[in-house]
């Protein structure tokens, strides 16, 4: 989380973002929609406290990486293969490595069109022409769980017509009381009202786990 903070304060210099970005490629993830780039947290923000820059963390007798879209999770007992939670997702084909989808393939987004990258809602407000925010809700599915984060990022409008991040005086998140069904359960979780502001930023988080 440390590295991604970091990165971020410099969103208004785009040549010393991107090299940022270069040199720690894990902690990113670049999402194209919309005509916008967003840099996003590659996983919950509750998780980036706990995960190494290549998002690899351990509990007890099992070794955890989690990425944008998936969870892998290894016993100690194998650890002599830790270097292949490293690799692309594609190139991983061993039983003692189990992959699962931290994203729901079903993510619903405004409009009615399926995305995925984990959203279930997503907002747009403009502040002037060139300047916008995006408010999205997003899922992330993890062993023990499912983690609801809100997530608003400010952009401003680029030369040829793409937004990206944009550091601005003040970014909030704010919803009324609420509740939230999950699949397969007749009992509603409550969701609390909640309201927290941050000041020259670009991007603010707050997680519902």
């Amino acid at each position: 989380m440390t590295i991604y903070d970091k990165g971020i304060k410099l969103v208004d210099d785009e040549d010393a973002f991107q090299q940022y970005v270069v040199q720690h490629p894990t902690a990113f993830h670049k999402v194209n929609f919309d005509m916008s780039i967003i840099y996003e947290l590659p996983t919950a923000s509750v998780l980036a406290y706990l995960v190494n820059e290549n998002g690899i963390y351990q509990i007890k007798d099992m070794i955890f990486r989690v990425t944008f879209d998936h969870n892998l999770e290894l016993s100690v007992d194998k650890i002599s293969k830790l270097d292949q939670l490293l690799l692309p997702i594609s190139e991983i084909n061993d039983s003692d490595i189990k992959v699962t989808k931290t994203n729901i393939d079903n993510a619903l987004k405004s409009g009615g069109q399926y995305n995925q990258f984990g959203e279930y809602s997503y907002k747009t407000a403009y502040i002037q022409s060139g300047l916008r925010i995006v408010a999205r809700l997003k899922t992330f599915s993890y062993t023990g769980g499912t983690i609801i984060e809100a997530r608003t990022t400010s952009q401003k409008k680029g030369f040829l017509g793409i937004w990206s991040q944009k550091e601005i005086n003040m970014l909030s998140l704010s919803w009324d009381q609420g509740y939230v069904k999950f699949y397969g359960s007749t009992i509603p979780t409550i969701i609390s009202a909640e309201s927290i502001t941050y000041y020259n930023v670009s991007d603010c988080m707050f997680v519902k786990a």
